[in-house]
């Protein structure tokens, strides 16, 4: 019997439903990191004339996330998993095996990581690569490659009916409270967290930040934003309607942050030490 470290404060707790725009839910989750706060841990679902699921929460959150996701549509109903990365895969088996008529959508590269430790049948596929577009009956989603991203198969999501920008990780900042996760917009955050929690997560997230090409790390993210989004939806941040701006201007610096570091071993086991043992 292994022993899994959890934090005694529970993931499930913090599971919210929003709606970030029309026709589109949010569900956000967290996740406790020690020394660094609450990360919000979005997927969505877009409410097309072919429902669309963007990413599949936590593993840990499982049940919670199921439960909450079939309460937002029809398994039946649902046509396509949309993966931006493969390690947001969360409960991706579980909705193909319940939603018979979806099918998994991912760049090449990322099918072909998920591929390494699972088995996806060739007709539950679909591939879309950056600058593609996946039709969805009343509207087109468009593939890009984020700017930021910790995977060099990750493609964020552009809805070009409402403007709509699905970024996955190339926005995200952790929270200093559970309350802020289930923010309605970032704007509630104050600027002085948001700014520290995006670069923070840039530092953490991206490999070497500081090693890009400047001029062509500023070219993919003024392409973004040209774009106009009517809102940004990162996978690891509230939603930013009208901070839209602000959080491209963060990002914008965000690659000179600091590079972070995890802790040493002391500092883990210490860590480990305020966390609960749980059996699995």
């Amino acid at each position: 019997m292994r022993r899994a470290y959890v934090l005694k404060a529970t993931l499930g707790d913090i599971m919210h439903i929003s709606r970030p725009a029309p026709d589109i839910a949010e569900l956000t989750d967290a996740i406790a990191i020690p020394g660094l706060g609450f990360l919000p841990v979005n997927a969505y679902v877009v409410y097309a004339r072919e429902p669309v699921l963007i990413d599949t929460g936590l593993r840990a959150s499982s049940p919670d996330f199921l439960d909450e996701l079939w309460s937002l549509v029809e398994p039946d109903d649902l046509r396509w998993v949309y993966l931006t990365h493969p390690d947001h895969t969360g409960s991706v088996f579980e909705i193909l095996a319940t939603a018979q008529d979806a099918l998994l959508v991912t760049s090449r590269p990322g099918l072909g990581l998920l591929s390494l430790e699972h088995r996806v049948p060739r007709e539950r596929m679909f591939v879309l690569n950056p600058g593609e577009r996946l039709d969805v009956g009343d509207r087109r989603l468009m593939a890009f490659r984020p700017p930021l991203r910790d995977n060099p198969a990750t493609t964020g999501l552009i809805d070009e009916l409402t403007g709509a920008c699905f970024g996955s990780d190339c926005f995200g900042a952790p929270m200093t409270s559970g309350d802020l996760v289930q923010s309605e917009d970032v704007a509630a955050v104050p600027d002085d967290e948001r700014v520290a929690g995006e670069r923070l997560w840039t530092a953490a997230d991206t490999p070497r930040p500081a090693d890009m090409d400047r001029d062509a790390y500023l070219s993919g993210l003024a392409w973004l934003r040209d774009l106009a989004p009517s809102v940004v939806l990162g996978g690891h941040l509230t939603p930013a309607h009208f901070r839209v701006e602000t959080v491209f201007d963060t990002l914008a610096d965000a690659r000179d942050a600091p590079s972070h570091m995890g802790p040493d071993e002391l500092r883990f086991r210490r860590t480990l030490a305020g966390m609960e043992p749980t059996r699995i």
